[in-house]
């Protein structure tokens, strides 16, 4: 079976990092504004790099199996969420080219603006992925164990998500998360969940 460590982020993780956060969304082009898939992985890279965007390497976690990188755990304190997000967006807004593009990406982030991802006491987990070719190792449930470890660290009160669907979300379901809300919000289905600590 091998064995499996976590480790913090650093910021030479970026390239293995933003291609695992790439594959967490279904329509990367409106997370990140880019037109091809390079283009949204250099946009990841530098918010990995970015200490004060929400893709920091500061706020990640890695899992690496048989000394492979496999997975990532991305957790932002409650308070420090609606900070990262701001600088996030302004960071991907000085990388888009065209006012058309630039306006696109602020629409779709007003979108998100009307949803309260975390309150106060909570530990935001703002991404967790693992590599397709470690799936059935158990990667994703040592990823959120060790986000609730984080949690009880520093005294947060519980853990919060987004799923982004239903078969996310039964997955979060087995570990005890439970439903907030589930509401369509702007046509996107949004799956709030949390796990008191």
């Amino acid at each position: 079976m091998g064995s499996t460590g976590i480790r913090d982020a650093q910021d030479s993780d970026s390239s293995i990092m933003a291609e695992l956060i790439y594959s967490t969304e279904n329509e990367p082009e409106q997370i990140w504004g880019g037109k091809s898939k390079e283009e949204n992985l250099n946009i990841i890279k530098d918010l990995i790099r970015n200490h004060n965007s929400r893709y920091s390497s500061s706020y990640s976690k890695i899992a690496e199996h048989n000394g492979e990188v496999v997975g990532v755990l991305v957790t932002i304190p409650y308070n420090e969420l609606e900070y990262s997000n701001i600088k996030t967006d302004l960071a991907i807004l000085k990388n888009l080219r065209g006012f058309k593009r630039k306006v696109g990406f602020l629409l779709n982030e007003l979108k998100f603006s009307v949803i309260k991802e975390c309150n106060k006491g909570d530990l935001y987990i703002a991404n967790i992925a693992v590599d397709n070719k470690a799936r059935g190792l158990g990667i994703g449930k040592i990823l959120m164990e060790e986000a609730e470890l984080l949690a009880k660290e520093n005294n947060y009160s519980r853990c919060t998500l987004l799923a982004k669907d239903e078969y996310v979300a039964k997955f979060y379901r087995k570990i005890n998360y439970r439903l907030v809300y589930d509401r369509n919000i702007f046509g996107n289905r949004i799956i709030k969940m949390a796990k008191v600590l």
